[in-house]
């Protein structure tokens, strides 16, 4: 599940935004674990410095691993955060993954832990569905579109014994 990030007070059509309702809706809908890809300069941008914080005080557990903007993660990094992800999972916790606009950062996170869990699903059912889902930006940037190619060639390495 991936969330948008906005900022606090602003409104979208008709909807003025609260994280204090929002982290209420999380909570009520049963999230227990937050992986949050935004990295401090972009929840400034959004006015959710204390997000975190927030998060935190509401009972949620919080895995941040920030990303710097339009970047991808190093596989060597991101394996271990997709077995942690995995861990949540089977544990049964819902999760949110989270980026500031709910695209690129983590649908790509999201279609990599899709391939690393489900080792019979090509990257491009990963990625037309992700696009379904989310829509046309979810994998927008060749970037992201080559990480989720050549990801499980890249994990293999990471995994392999040396």
């Amino acid at each position: 599940m991936c969330i948008f990030l906005p900022p606090k007070g602003c409104c979208y059509g008709n909807v003025r935004r609260s994280m204090v309702i929002d982290l209420e809706s999380l909570h009520k809908d049963g999230v227990q674990d937050v992986f949050v890809f935004c990295n401090h300069s972009e929840l400034k941008m959004c006015h959710a410095d204390d997000l975190l914080y927030g998060y935190d005080r509401r009972g949620f557990k919080v895995h941040y691993y920030p990303i710097a903007n339009d970047q991808t993660m190093s596989v060597s990094k991101c394996v271990p955060i997709l077995c942690e992800i995995e861990s949540c999972l089977r544990a049964g916790h819902k999760i949110i993954l989270q980026c500031v606009d709910g695209l690129g950062k983590s649908c790509t996170v999201a279609g990599a832990l899709w391939l690393f869990l489900d080792k019979h699903v090509t990257p491009l059912v990963v990625m037309e569905t992700l696009c379904q889902l989310r829509g046309p930006m979810a994998i927008a940037r060749v970037k992201h579109y080559n990480y989720l190619n050549d990801f499980r060639k890249n994990a293999a390495l990471v995994l392999s014994p040396t």
